[in-house]
């Protein structure tokens, strides 16, 4: 059967000579894994890897049957031109990033229509922002944390200043559980109260952004089965270095 939906990319992994398996976010049908012929090819392929590019939003005409682990697509195009993540490394590093992030955090198949819209209007935002995007991720990977069904409780206080990563909500002491530190707690209870609209008013420095981050991850790593390692972590910390 033939399908038509709305696509953000996620992975893609060398199937053979000719062909790449592509992971892509699809709006109505959640996580889905294709067969993409002639992208290694060195005619059609230069095309298709200009599109094939981590979070870039697609159009997608693909066959696929029930229970099949592999559809095919029949049509590929860009859905949206990015004004600047073309040509910013850092963003594009960010994308990367994230892509691992939504990748791991999702099963296939699983479709959420909000969620994907929040990803894409939130990527366009980054898009359009050209400065102060340094924390983007750090507040994406927050409000994403809502749409997999695990946000953590706000009841920051001065009696409640630590967060627990495993119980999801401020506790007053670090003795029981993994706990953020009450300087790093703080300011995660003050993120978690931005919209994603407004997250080039955040201020971090370098330390503060790393602590969020593996702190982040090791909350998705705790609350999400088989999450698995965040491969591109160490690269995006190498940017906070040149971006400091």
């Amino acid at each position: 059967m033939i399908h038509k939906d709305l696509g953000l990319i996620l992975k893609q992994i060398k199937y053979n000579d000719k062909s790449n398996i592509i992971t892509i976010l699809t709006r109505n049908y959640g996580k889905k894994s294709f067969l993409l012929f002639g992208i290694n090819s060195r005619t059609k392929g230069k095309l298709l890897r200009n599109i094939i590019n981590p979070l870039y939003p697609v159009n997608l005409v693909f066959y696929h049957k029930e229970n099949q682990t592999l559809g095919k697509i029949k049509e590929i195009s860009l859905a949206y031109n990015y004004h600047t993540v073309p040509t910013s490394f850092n963003k594009k590093v960010i994308l990367l990033f994230l892509s691992e992030i939504i990748n791991n955090a999702l099963l296939e198949g699983i479709e959420d229509t909000e969620m994907f819209d929040f990803i894409l209007r939130s990527i366009q935002i980054l898009d359009m922002t050209e400065k102060n995007y340094t924390n983007f991720h750090i507040l994406f990977i927050i409000k994403l944390l809502g749409y997999l069904g695990i946000s953590p409780i706000n009841n920051y206080s001065d009696r409640l200043p630590f967060f627990s990563i495993d119980q999801g909500h401020f506790i007053p002491s670090q003795e029981n559980g993994i706990t953020l530190d009450a300087h790093c707690s703080q300011i995660f209870g003050k993120l978690l109260d931005i919209s994603i609209s407004d997250f080039d008013q955040i201020r971090l420095d370098r330390n503060e952004r790393i602590a969020l981050l593996h702190s982040l991850v090791d909350y998705l790593s705790y609350h999400i089965d088989k999450f698995g390692g965040v491969k591109s972590l160490g690269v995006l910390e190498e940017l906070f270095d040149e971006s400091s």
